[in-house]
């Protein structure tokens, strides 16, 4: 066992130790983070990343963000792109409701937008109502309660590979219910394991990762280690139209060994080499 390898283990044993720590303090030990959404520049960014290989107008259209992480920043850059009305899904409360975020989040965008200028907001509640947004913290549950065909844009940021591989199929579902038809959908995956960056979590078989009573599960840094190729056939099964990659991110070489890569998940050498990857998407007409 290299020492590297030895280090991913030990870092992972103590996440199963410390499991029952509260999400604040696993952010502020700097253990693990939802994202950084609650930089206004970063989650601008983000934001306009998604939305810019799609050429419809958003004027008074529904938007849906999956995992907004540490800030409803995204409700302020909907609201001041256009959109009439926002959903944000989250699986918990993560996001802040330090006003003085948003406050300051407003005057930034203002300076970059001053054709649609947003007013600043007495308190949280008050920024939900005025930028006409439903922040839900039910995951799965919460989804099921949005109406059919009433999104027109969709997407997630290095989220998906957070959720359960038995529960891909249901989230995925759920999107094509919810969205439009002719609807957007674009989402960022992280195929990295959330320890060290690496592959390690691929030296597991699938039987031991996904098994019922695996500790793994319970964390918060479980990724479904779905490959690059497996989501473009899951999203195509769930019924979505021009599948796309729009942009991959690669290692030069394999940051393991191939012997340390399971026989569940040992594949061609160039499908290993995909860290992250951005797939867009849309429901037919």
């Amino acid at each position: 066992m290299n020492v590297t390898y030895f280090l991913w283990w030990l870092r992972l044993l103590l996440k199963v130790a410390t499991n029952l720590l509260p999400y604040f303090i696993w952010r502020k030990i700097k253990v693990f983070r939802h994202g950084y959404m609650d930089d206004v520049e970063y989650a601008k960014q983000i934001f306009e990343r998604h939305l810019q290989a799609t050429t419809a107008g958003w004027e008074g259209k529904t938007l849906l963000e999956i995992g907004p992480g540490d800030s409803v920043i995204t409700s302020l850059l909907a609201k001041s792109s256009g959109f009439g009305s926002s959903y944000l899904i989250d699986v918990d409360s993560y996001a802040t409701k330090s006003i003085e975020i948003y406050n300051q989040a407003v005057c930034e965008i203002n300076a970059t937008n001053p054709d649609r200028l947003l007013e600043k907001f007495h308190s949280f509640e008050q920024l939900l109502a005025d930028t006409n947004t439903n922040y839900f913290t039910g995951g799965l549950s919460s989804l099921k309660e949005i109406p059919d065909n009433s999104v027109d844009f969709l997407f997630s940021n290095s989220v998906l590979q957070f959720v359960k591989q038995v529960e891909v199929p249901l989230y995925l579902g759920e999107f094509r219910r919810i969205l439009k038809p002719g609807g957007y959908a674009s989402h960022t995956v992280d195929l990295k394991d959330m320890i060290c960056g690496s592959i390690y979590h691929l030296s597991l078989s699938n039987k031991i990762w996904e098994h019922r009573y695996s500790p793994f599960k319970l964390l918060p840094c479980y990724t479904n280690r779905i490959n690059m190729y497996r989501w473009i056939d899951i999203f195509s099964d769930a019924g979505f139209t021009e599948i796309k990659i729009a942009d991959t991110s690669t290692w030069e070489y394999l940051p393991i060994s191939e012997k340390m890569v399971h026989a569940d998940y040992f594949s061609k050498i160039s499908e290993l080499l995909i860290h992250s990857f951005e797939i867009k998407m849309r429901v037919k007409l």
